[in-house]
């Protein structure tokens, strides 16, 4: 029901982000492939892995919180944000 009937509608709001994923075999790994791309937009394939397994890490250390993803991600999301507004 959300997938079908919500996440559009927010999605045409242009000011939300989704990510999607399952937890599988590596839960952790799972998680942070999915946020990495929100904080880090114009990430190639290679950098995808190398920033991934370090968020992994991180996130199973308890070296960083979910909470700080988040607002890393928040943030680049108002730079990009106010890119596109100065840019119309």
């Amino acid at each position: 029901m959300i997938l079908a009937w919500l996440i559009p509608r927010l999605a045409k709001a242009k000011n939300w982000l989704f990510t999607f994923f399952r937890p599988r075999e590596d839960p952790f790994y799972n998680l942070a492939q999915a946020l990495v791309p929100l904080y880090i937009p114009e990430i190639d394939q290679t950098e995808l892995e190398a920033e991934t397994k370090k968020l992994k890490s991180s996130l199973e250390n308890k070296t960083t919180s979910l909470s700080k993803i988040i607002d890393k991600i928040q943030q680049k999301s108002r730079e990009s944000y106010l890119n596109y507004c100065r840019s119309i």
